[in-house]
């Protein structure tokens, strides 16, 4: 605090925010999320990381293929058969983006209605907030199962 001319006692406009909890995940996790997205709903990073750092108790959550797996015998197969299960056409942008048009295609198929690119923006899918899934109360989502996503992988979950 400061006094001002008028002698009047001001608080500093500076405000310190102090740094969070950050904490580093497999990458295995961020794709055993999405496979929990079940067909006909969507979900965004923010929701993933959202749901993390709730339950992590942390303010930023940041995922990495962990060293020890990358030297891992077969871990290009391995890696190989978990992106082919992720339904990575199911992850949209903040504001409902898709990414490709493969993942357009499935959408389609799940039968979402997508909205046509405008400018230099992408096809979007309509009213996408009405399908986000909800990762709270989701029984296979939750610390103890990525606990061990985490130490041991995903080969348990295959």
């Amino acid at each position: 605090m400061s006094e001002n001319r008028q002698g009047v006692l001001e608080m500093s406009k500076i405000t310190t925010i102090p740094a969070g909890k950050e904490i580093r995940l497999s990458q295995e996790i961020y794709y055993y999320m999405l496979m929990q997205v079940p067909q006909g709903r969507l979900t965004r990073d923010c929701d993933i990381r959202e749901y993390l750092n709730e339950l992590y108790g942390a303010s930023y959550i940041d995922f990495d293929i962990l060293a020890t797996l990358r030297t891992m015998p077969g871990y290009h197969e391995y890696m190989t058969r978990i992106v082919e299960r992720v339904p990575k056409h199911r992850l949209v942008s903040t504001q409902g983006y898709v990414s490709d048009g493969l993942c357009i295609e499935k959408l389609q198929a799940e039968g979402f209605t997508i909205l046509p690119a405008k400018g230099n923006r992408t096809e979007r899918v309509l009213d996408y907030k009405k399908y986000l899934f909800n990762f709270k109360g989701t029984p296979t989502v939750n610390k103890a199962v990525l606990d061990q996503i985490q130490r041991e992988g995903l080969r348990a979950f295959l």
